[in-house]
Parts: C-alpha cells; sequence; structure tokens
C-alpha cells in the first residue's frame, strides 16, 4: 500500500501525491476514493515539511477543483471532490473564488454550504455578519455548532482565546460546542494560534481529568 509505504518513511510524500493526481480522477469507487483523498490531506499537513507545505496545499487544491470540474454532474464522486476541494480551499487564499461559486450554484444540502463558509471563514474571507445571515439560514441545532465553528476559524486572535477560555471552563458547553470549538481552533492555518495557546497542554492534564466529566476529557484531551 503506498500509503503505508509514505507513513513509514519509505515512499517519498511529493511521490505520493503525484500517484494520486495521476490515478485518483480514474477512480470511479466512491468509498475508495474518498479514503485517497482523506490520505492526501493528511499526507500534506502531517507529513511534508514546513518549507513545502504551502506550494502543496495551492497544488492540490487546485488539482481538487479540476477533479471538481470534471466529474459527473450531480454524481456521488462531485461531491466527493467537492468536498476535497473545500477541505484543501481551507489552505489555499486563491481558492476563495472558487469557493464563493460553490455557494452561489452546486452548494445545496447545509453541510457542503458549512464547509464552504468553513474554508472561507480559515482564510479570513468571511465576515461574522456573512456568517451570522448563514445561520439564519440554517438556524437548526447542527448549524449553530457549525456557525460556533466557523467564527473560531477565522484569524482573530482574540476570539480563538475566547474559544479556548470557554473551553477550559468546567460546565461551559455542551459535548455538541466542544466539538465546534475545537473544530475552528485546529485548522491547519490556525495551527501556531492553537499550539501557542495550548502550550501548557501537559501540566493541565490532570486538571481536565478531575474537573471535567469523562465523554468531554476525552475531546480536550484529544483535541
Amino acid at each position: 500500500m503506498l500509503w503505508n509505504a509514505v507513513r513509514d518513511a519509505k515512499l517519498k510524500v511529493q511521490d505520493y501525491l503525484d500517484a494520486v493526481a495521476a490515478h485518483g480522477p480514474k477512480e470511479t469507487e466512491p468509498a475508495i476514493l474518498a479514503t485517497v483523498l482523506q490520505q492526501l490531506r493528511m499526507a500534506v499537513e502531517n507529513y511534508l515539511p514546513d518549507s513545502a507545505r504551502k506550494t502543496a496545499r495551492r497544488a492540490e487544491a487546485a488539482r481538487a477543483w479540476q477533479g471538481l470540474d470534471e466529474s459527473e454532474l450531480g454524481s456521488d464522486l462531485q461531491r466527493l471532490w467537492a468536498r476535497h476541494a473545500l477541505a484543501l480551499s481551507a489552505t489555499d487564499p486563491d481558492s476563495a473564488g472558487r469557493v464563493r461559486g460553490l455557494l452561489a450554484g452546486l452548494v445545496v444540502d447545509p453541510e457542503m454550504r458549512w464547509q464552504s463558509w468553513m474554508a472561507l471563514a480559515a482564510l479570513g474571507q468571511a465576515s461574522v455578519e456573512d456568517l451570522d445571515a448563514e445561520l439564519e439560514r440554517d438556524h437548526t441545532k447542527t448549524g449553530v455548532a457549525h456557525h460556533m465553528a466557523a467564527l473560531t476559524a477565522r484569524p482573530d486572535d482574540a476570539a480563538k482565546q475566547e474559544a479556548y477560555r470557554r473551553l477550559r471552563t468546567p460546565g461551559e458547553l455542551s459535548n455538541e460546542h466542544c466539538l465546534a470549538l475545537i473544530e475552528g481552533l485546529r485548522t491547519p492555518l490556525g495551527a501556531q494560534t492553537f499550539a501557542n495557546l495550548n502550550g501548557s497542554y501537559f501540566d493541565d492534564l490532570e486538571q481536565i481529568w478531575q474537573e471535567f466529566p469523562i465523554e468531554m476529557a476525552q475531546r480536550l484531551v484529544v483535541g
């Protein structure tokens, strides 16, 4: 398996990305394609050196949009490429225009609309007013959680600090809202800010286990 070879440092990450670029668009089984695309994103974010990541993010986002453009309209494969493109777009400022195009065209279900807004928020391309308007459109339990995640994903240090404070305050959040704030804090472009906020992670572990219910503590520890 190529993916195993990447994880075992037996195959260069770029060789893996090139293999996916060559063969991924030919894959017609949605379950297989979903796994491959997820692994590609993991390879870019977790296995490439920092010096190569920005270029790879841009290149893979462009390939993802191409995969979307070439997929059959309305197919499961098209939706997979769309979600893949949106996930990569959260790290690629050049993709902001395409994301807004999805919001105006292809995107019809609330889940994908929120993924689009999440990408724009992470890029600093979505205002509080934009996100509030989307919440008005989808004022459901799930919509509220997505709204919280997107607000936290913005490159706004004060918002991230407030989200972190709420996460560390016992009784402040439901499990669903805890997950939403964690999702917003863990966007790739906000990784350094999150690392700075979480600098005392190991020192705080005992306190987390003591102060929070077991399920909430697990969410906070795993992140």
